[in-house]
């Protein structure tokens, strides 16, 4: 693989592998980092309900099994909201994703699975190129996207995401993007499409802006609720309520998802391959995960609300 600003080697046969973008891992740590409180929030609560008298037992951290057992229960709620996301995520793909061309065309592969193919003939290709400045310093980006004449098939790959991507679950990312565009411009074909990374988006997934923005306000209420509710029961009860509805509605993407895998692998038709089932499979365990998860989070902030208000002595 040529070095970036150097020419590629124009081959009759290829092969490129697709990785997550650090964008995508940094989104999920950004995101991390909201639930981090709220996490804390709901094991506090949950951990003085199973323990009430735990303020009150002389020498307890003298124990050293509950100390150690204390910091392991608190690296996990610190580092578990940014460290579990990531995992989910790349076992999404566990198997890898790769680019591959050849005489017949252009096809995108997750695992052993073709996912699409575009044939040369007919193709239709768009390029998109951009910089990313960093200190004085700038980095050329490209995008490329191919379209099947014949099929809806759509192959779409990057150096990185553009600014203009929705969040994909999904590996897109690669260094050999201008292998790919050497070998398609070979080909006699030009980059004068429109590239839509909207395209690359998987089926049946969608994330509006308004949805992730609620569900930022929905990871404060979750904090404030159960902390208020103690004093001010009715109060703390309406914040949580509200935390939890927010909450549910940024779980809306992934569980629209988990629906639409389930619909594909409950209705597959005969013609699917044991390579297509077996990526599906791989990828509605993670989706699984992921979605438990979300739905975790409104059922945590109503739990730990109503302990606070009822249960726990203030």
């Amino acid at each position: 693989m040529p070095r970036r600003g150097e020419p590629p080697v124009i081959a009759p046969t290829g092969s490129i592998p697709l990785v997550f973008g650090g964008a995508q891992y940094g989104g999920l740590v950004v995101a991390g980092l909201f639930a981090t409180i709220p996490t804390l929030t709901w094991a506090g609560m949950l951990m003085v309900w199973f323990n009430p008298d735990l303020s009150n037992r002389p020498g307890l951290l003298d124990d050293l099994g509950v100390a150690v057992a204390t910091t392991a229960g608190l690296a996990l709620v610190l580092l578990g909201p940014s460290v579990v996301p990531c995992l989910i995520l790349r076992a999404r793909q566990p198997d890898g994703a790769r680019v591959t061309w050849d005489e017949a065309g252009v096809s995108e592969w997750d695992g052993l699975w073709q996912r699409a193919l575009v044939p040369w003939v007919g193709a239709r290709a768009a390029g998109f190129a951009w910089q990313i400045h960093t200190k004085g310093t700038s980095f050329p980006q490209e995008a490329l996207q191919l379209r099947a004449l014949e099929s809806d098939n759509v192959i779409t790959l990057w150096t990185t995401e553009p600014e203009s991507a929705p969040v994909i679950r999904r590996r897109l990312c690669s260094e050999g993007a201008a292998e790919l565009r050497a070998a398609v411009e070979a080909h006699g074909i030009a980059l004068t499409g429109d590239f839509n990374p909207a395209l690359a988006a998987e089926a049946g997934r969608f994330r509006p802006v308004w949805a992730l923005r609620l569900g930022r306000w929905g990871y404060i209420a979750a904090v404030v609720g159960p902390l208020i509710a103690g004093p001010s029961p009715q109060g703390g009860l309406v914040v949580g309520v509200i935390g939890a509805t927010l909450l549910g509605i940024r779980a809306l993407p992934v569980l629209a998802e988990l629906r639409a895998l389930l619909a594909r692998n409950l209705t597959g038709s005969k013609g699917d391959d044991g390579a297509r089932r077996a990526a599906e499979r791989q990828k509605l365990r993670a989706v699984i995960a992921e979605a438990a998860l979300r739905v975790a989070f409104p059922v945590l902030t109503l739990v730990t609300t109503w302990i606070s208000a009822f249960v726990l002595p203030f």
